[in-house]
């Protein structure tokens, strides 16, 4: 039988994980994967840093 291979959404930057529970059935090559719903808001918040759980504003 061949190898299975799973990668989970990282979710959307909040702690709070996917909220779709989405998961990468193919290894793409990529360090962290993203959701298109999730990459929306992890994009969103990149204008917005102090959104991100465990950020602080300096």
């Amino acid at each position: 039988m061949g190898v299975t291979w799973e990668q989970e959404c990282a979710g959307r930057g909040d702690g709070s994980g996917c909220p779709h529970g989405e998961v990468l059935t193919i290894d793409a090559g990529v360090p962290v994967y993203r959701c298109d719903d999730c990459l929306h808001y992890w994009e969103l918040d990149e204008t917005e840093p102090g959104r991100r759980t465990g950020r602080t504003i300096p």
